[in-house]
């Protein structure tokens, strides 16, 4: 499975969020769903963080915003944060810079925010560059790997547990292929992070 992020790399890309700076003491962790929204998968995660009185942010694909938009609106009603993830889900490895940027442009002025995420969490270094002073580019701390059939939903729980520490970016996806998995891990890390101190805030 995939390690915590490594530190080093907040030093290699000052502009870049992995994690949050913890406040003294605090102990916040910041979940974050990436992919939708989607009726059933994001309304199941709105669900659960109602449930456990937490917060969280979301990373929209602007395809999905057009196809829902009321989705949206509940996940802003219900005091959430959310950023954009492109519109189309593109690899910035893969995508030629201009129709990748382009791309971008067209996502956030579905979902306007500060917040980005790029997909896949790859960058090259011409996008960066490209993005860095616009947009607060968001990465993680902490990669569930909700997407991997590779892993049972025990070992996803697992790992975010042992992984986790205050200021965690933690990454999940309110997408219908992970669904399934995420019906497993999210209450059963809501529950158990809750009961050892942690609450949950938005970016």
């Amino acid at each position: 499975m995939i390690p915590r992020t490594p530190g080093i790399f907040s030093l290699l890309f000052p502009k870049i969020l992995f994690r949050v700076k913890p406040r003294g003491k605090e102990r916040v962790i910041y979940l974050t769903f990436d992919d939708g929204p989607n009726p059933e998968a994001t309304g199941f995660v709105l669900d659960c963080l109602a449930k456990e009185a937490a917060k969280a942010t979301f990373f929209t694909v602007g395809e999905n915003v057009d196809r829902y938009p009321e989705i949206i609106e509940r996940i802003k009603k219900e005091g959430h944060t959310s950023g954009h993830h492109t519109n189309r889900h593109l690899n910035a490895l893969h995508t030629p810079k201009a129709e990748y940027l382009a791309d971008v442009e067209v996502g956030a002025s579905k979902n306007p925010s500060p917040f980005f995420r790029p997909p896949y969490g790859k960058l090259t270094w011409p996008v960066y560059q490209a993005l860095k002073n616009k947009y607060r580019i968001v990465l993680w701390d902490v990669i569930s790997e909700d997407y991997d059939g590779n892993f049972t939903d025990k070992e996803c729980v697992e790992k975010v547990l042992r992984q986790v520490r205050p200021g965690s970016i933690v990454v999940l996806h309110d997408n219908p292929k992970c669904l399934e998995k995420v019906k497993v891990i999210l209450p059963e890390i809501l529950e158990r992070l809750k009961k050892s101190g942690y609450s949950f805030g938005s970016l």
